[in-house]
């Protein structure tokens, strides 16, 4: 991952903002930065970065750069004590983002729609046991030679999954906003559109498997259903 991923997230960052995506274009800086940050850090090996000021932050009235300097500001605070926050942030890009809107009342929008209502831990156990479920649904339709109907079973047994392992994390760090399930999707989403998208169900399946494979934000792997033809 590293510096690769970080100067794609801030490519993702300035596509979303012009497209008016104004949280989806906060999440993927911020990830940015975070990965830039970590990648210095790794040149410190005894420092740890405090969160604590990261998670005080309130909304500063600004716009979307004036909302990323904010964050990275208290990001960069969290080195204050070990002396490096100067050289970590000389090495960190400048902020290059239109204006775009950050609507308070759309800020939790993404995690409440993933959720509905269910807490990190229920939602993760219960997007396992959907995606077990529709895994073994697109098996069969494809045994049936239905292999439309197999395809989006299986891309939702995939999403399914993903939701799963991103959620157990989040579950873990208390990550409310599915902070990493929404910066992994947009990475994936990135790649998927500079390959560009096969025809063919298997093609497509195995295809969209790797990529979110590559793409993984967590020290875990991806746990996939089997699928008879992704097999």
């Amino acid at each position: 991952m590293g510096n690769a991923t970080a100067e794609t997230l801030y490519r993702i960052a300035g596509r979303k903002a012009a497209d008016g995506l104004g949280w989806d274009a906060l999440t993927a800086q911020l990830a940015g930065d975070a990965l830039s940050i970590a990648a210095e850090m790794e040149k410190t090996p005894q420092s740890l970065l405090d969160l604590s000021p990261l998670r005080a932050l309130e909304l500063p009235e600004a716009g979307l750069a004036g909302v990323a300097a904010g964050y990275r500001h208290q990001l960069l605070k969290g080195l204050d004590s070990w002396g490096i926050s100067g050289t970590v942030a000389r090495a960190l890009p400048a902020i290059d983002l239109p204006d775009a809107p950050l609507d308070p009342v759309e800020a939790g929008a993404f995690a409440r729609e993933w959720l509905a209502g269910r807490d990190l831990a229920a939602f993760a156990a219960a997007e396992s046991a959907r995606a077990a479920r529709f895994a073994a649904l697109a098996s069969r339709l494809y045994a049936a030679g239905d292999y439309p109907a197999a395809g989006r079973s299986a891309q939702a047994a995939d999403r399914s999954s993903l939701a799963a392992h991103y959620c157990a994390e989040a579950a873990v760090l208390k990550d409310v906003h599915l902070a990493a399930l929404r910066t992994g999707l947009m990475l994936a989403e990135d790649a998927l559109a500079a390959e560009g998208i096969p025809a063919d169900i298997t093609e497509a399946g195995r295809q969209a498997r790797r990529i979110h494979d590559a793409v993984n934000l967590t020290d875990k792997p991806v746990h996939w259903e089997s699928i008879s033809y992704l097999s």
